[in-house]
């Protein structure tokens, strides 16, 4: 029965933190996503209660205590199907916690680890300094995802002195956390909220006890000093970074970004990447195409930054990267936000390199883009545009001619809506 429960918990506590982000889709985990919403996301459950043949039904929407549900026999997927759609899953997720910590259950490192981070990404500090104690106190074992984002988000906030406690307690318990990524979350952090001084401080705290800062550590450092203006500060930082800095491990940062997208914390995986990207250091093509695909559902300028990232390497994103990118630019019109922020010449480019590689566009790409540049009284480009779409056998739709002979009526160029009209004749579109 112990090692029931335990099992339970550990799967119930994962299915509860590994959708904490939900509302970011992860592009590798659509498919299987999508599959079992559509067979699971409204059943209820119904398990038996007691070895005998009497059975009750039960929802995770009901008032039941997480103590029932360690004792119920329920089915790991279907109560993840059930889960996955609740709101506020790292609380849940916290009392699932506290529920096998009173029982005296092993959650496991797997999953007392992905809690921390999860509690860490929430911002919910007290609660995570509790599981923090607890597996301290247990010698649960910490990982560089666990710890990482934790002490990344509570850092901002939190006294260096309390940080530094923390990554002794670690330390005590596991070597194989990756100190170079944890050392650059924790300056990013504390130059985050502005506090410069405190992260120079850390980078020699962090490398007297063995987590040596990497090159990455040591400009993020350098940079916060220089947008406040202090020349000197930044020399300083820059010498220690020659003298004392190491090479980052592209591999270390890969799996722990990977990591990342796949626990669905892509806020954090966002930050990470736009940190190493804006040094120049290198990344892995997956790794670029993962973040690529993933950010533009939450952030398309970063997307973009990403998207020019890898071509200023001279290599191109896989299409189905580009196809993710593309769909998420037009979806809730962020061709247009690109546009509208004075940003046309990216949206253009991306429409020619995925022309580049073979790749076509959307006509819904297409009209995106016309739709704001008629807005926006950039009507050159427009035509250019609409020119550009018959070349490579693109034939606008009736919403690509409505748009162009909408604008022509409004600005007084009639022989030319005429003719657009006309010409949407011919192809059979009736308006």
């Amino acid at each position: 029965m112990a090692r029931l429960g335990t099992e339970l918990a550990a799967r119930i506590g994962r299915a509860l933190i590994t959708e904490s982000n939900s509302s970011f889709p992860n592009p590798f985990m659509e498919s299987i996503t999508r599959a079992n919403s559509a067979q699971n996301r409204f059943s209820r459950l119904t398990e038996p209660v007691t070895r005998g043949s009497s059975h009750r039904s039960a929802s995770l929407n009901s008032p039941l205590s997480c103590s029932r549900f360690l004792q119920l026999g329920f089915s790991a997927t279907r109560v993840h199907s059930q889960l996955t759609y609740l709101p506020g899953k790292s609380q849940m997720a916290f009392s699932v916690f506290n529920e096998a910590k009173s029982q005296s259950l092993d959650l496991g490192t797997e999953t007392s680890n992905s809690l921390l981070a999860s509690l860490g990404s929430d911002r919910c500090f007290k609660n995570a300094m509790e599981v923090f104690d607890e597996m301290n106190s247990r010698g649960v074992g910490f990982s560089t995802i666990g710890f990482g984002v934790f002490i990344w988000r509570f850092c901002r906030n939190g006294d260096l002195g309390e940080v530094l406690r923390l990554v002794d307690a670690v330390k005590r318990w596991n070597s194989l956390i990756n100190g170079s990524v944890i050392a650059v979350l924790i300056v990013h952090g504390l130059c985050e909220a502005s506090r410069t001084s405190e992260a120079l401080r850390a980078l020699n705290e962090l490398r007297i006890r063995g987590w040596k800062p990497d090159f990455i550590a040591y400009r993020v450092v350098a940079e916060a000093f220089r947008s406040l203006g202090s020349v000197f500060d930044v020399n300083e930082v820059l010498k220690m970074k020659r003298k004392l800095g190491v090479a980052p491990r592209s591999n270390d940062y890969r799996e722990f970004i990977l990591c990342l997208i796949t626990e669905r914390r892509i806020y954090e995986a966002k930050e990470l990447g736009e940190v190493i990207a804006s040094g120049n250091f290198p990344m892995e093509d997956d790794v670029l195409n993962a973040l690529i695909g993933s950010v533009s559902t939450i952030d398309p300028y970063s997307a973009i930054k990403f998207f020019h990232f890898v071509i200023g390497k001279g290599k191109f994103p896989m299409l189905l990267t580009l196809s993710n990118l593309s769909r998420n630019l037009c979806k809730h019109g962020k061709i247009d936000e690109l546009v509208e922020g004075g940003r046309v010449r990216e949206a253009y480019e991306v429409l020619q390199e995925m022309r580049k590689k073979g790749l076509d566009p959307d006509i819904s790409i297409y009209n995106s883009l016309i739709e704001v540049l008629c807005r926006e009284d950039l009507l050159r480009p427009a035509k250019r545009l609409w020119d550009e779409m018959f070349v490579i056998g693109c034939g606008g739709n009736l919403k690509t001619y409505n748009i162009l002979i909408g604008k022509f009526s409004e600005i007084g160029q009639t022989e030319e809506a005429m003719r657009l009209f006309n010409h949407m004749l011919e192809k059979g579109l009736t308006p």
